[in-house]
């Protein structure tokens, strides 16, 4: 199936593909009445004009070809919400916090979920209803089955494998992004049509009430920007975007950047990076029947698959039926102290539809784990922990480099009285990992129950 990425900013549509002659991308102007910015107005004239450049930027057959959307900040919200220890109801209240936090947006207006990225800490997404049923429409009427629908300031942090906090900005159409992420998430974006200074950048961070913290964000990445000037203190990374020198014009960048992370992280749009598995099942929208042909069956496989999500709105149910049983303040997120709490029980495993037998003994949060990169491989460690982390594993941030690296096995180094979940350590980790080999002799002393070593042995 050849993948087409789709862009809309600006009122300028924008596709692009790789297929067997490379990359290949045309883009178009809209009228204020086809399109008003990021927000399709005419959905049949929109999916006409669609299809003239999808028909420019490959001759494949649309039964072989699968559209994904980019989502802007401009429709979807990224909060993180912490939970206390000891939370009786962990829904209501992350539902009440994200509610406090969405400032005048109501939980009603989108399809919206949730999953636990750190102990304690959440990563609430949401995006707007018809904003995303707008996509499912012209879908619909192209004929080309929708594969995913992604918030792209999420592929930011994702692409670039990092979990401290950090600050990102991206020039997209003119216009500055500015993405606030921590712990492989994002918690704040904001859009402005004019450039930011440095001053302004720090005193952004500053008001941020999650970053009242002994050591502030000090890193920033960049993305479509040659050379942006940052105050003493501030340490810059350019962002190179994969396979960059295959396309002559800019404005591209995304697209590329969405098609290659599809390629080499397809676990990641079983998750929340995929929108539409916030969508309840089968897909409930009025006059768009096609929509459970093109997208419910995939949706069907994702969510079983993928079983993140601990909660989806559902059009039936009251803002004030999901913020019932909301009770005390949250405490503010310090990352600092993550890696020492242990993790709070939560509903996750009733969720996931995987559940097996074993697990009615083994709960998989309660074993704490820490990866390292033994292969020599960049971002192993990180994928590792990602891949583990959507059966329900809890590693957030507790990652880095072996000391020895070469070694073609990995190594699950178990605490003695946690060996009882080799079985199932080995069970989900089997189709990547080739050559796994267990042992007992992790001190009793270590600050985790598992250190797993990842070796070079692996198919990615």
């Amino acid at each position: 199936m050849q993948d087409l990425i789709v862009s809309l900013s600006k009122n300028t549509v924008k596709v692009s593909t790789v297929g067997k002659e490379g990359l290949s991308y045309q883009k178009t102007e809209l009228g204020n009445d086809i399109a008003a910015d990021f927000l399709v107005k005419d959905v049949p004239r929109f999916s006409e004009e669609l299809g003239n450049l999808i028909s420019k930027v490959t001759p494949a057959s649309p039964k072989n070809l699968s559209l994904t959307f980019l989502a802007g900040p401009e429709k979807t919200h990224f909060k993180f919400v912490t939970v206390a220890k000891g939370t009786e109801d962990v829904e209501a209240k992350v539902l009440a916090e994200a509610q406090e936090k969405l400032e005048g947006v109501s939980l009603e207006s989108l399809y919206f979920g949730y999953e636990k990225i750190a102990p304690f800490v959440y990563q609430f997404i949401g995006v707007d209803k018809e904003f995303l049923e707008t996509f499912i429409e012209v879908s619909n009427v192209v004929g080309i089955s929708l594969k995913a629908v992604v918030p792209w300031v999420l592929l930011l942090p994702k692409y670039a494998e990092v979990n401290n906090p950090a600050i990102f900005i991206a020039n997209y159409n003119n216009e500055q992004v500015v993405v606030l992420s921590e712990l492989n998430g994002v918690f704040f974006t904001e859009v402005f049509e004019r450039e930011q200074k440095p001053k302004e950048l720090e005193k952004l961070v500053q008001q941020l009430s999650i970053y009242k913290r002994s050591n502030p964000i000090n890193k920033i990445y960049t993305l479509n920007y040659e050379n942006l000037f940052m105050d003493s203190g501030y340490e810059v990374e350019n962002l190179q975007v994969p396979n960059e020198e295959m396309f002559e014009e800019s404005g591209y960048e995304l697209n590329v950047l969405a098609n290659y992370m599809m390629d080499t992280h397809k676990e990641l749009f079983l998750r929340q990076l995929n929108l539409l598995n916030l969508l309840p099942v089968p897909v409930e929208v009025e006059k768009k029947s096609k929509a459970l042909v093109y997208v419910g069956s995939v949706l069907a496989v994702v969510l079983v698959v993928g079983g993140i999500l601990l909660v989806k709105s559902r059009g039936n149910k009251s803002g004030e039926d999901m913020l019932a049983g909301n009770g005390s303040e949250a405490t503010d997120v310090l990352s600092e102290n993550v890696e020492t709490q242990e993790p709070t029980e939560d509903t996750h495993a009733e969720q996931t539809g995987q559940t097996q037998e074993v697990e009615e003994q083994l709960s998989r949060e309660d074993l704490s784990i820490r990866v390292e990169n033994g292969a020599g491989i960049s971002g192993v460690a990180g994928r590792t922990r990602d891949r583990l982390e959507e059966f329900g594993y809890v590693i957030g941030d507790n990652i880095g480099n072996a000391d020895e690296v070469g070694n073609s096995e990995t190594v699950l180094r178990f605490k003695k009285d946690k060996v009882k979940y080799q079985d199932l350590l080995k069970e989900d980790m089997k189709e990547v990992y080739l050559d796994i080999v267990v042992e007992d002799t992790l001190d009793d002393s270590a600050e985790y129950d598992l250190l797993i070593t990842v070796g070079t042995n692996i198919e990615e």
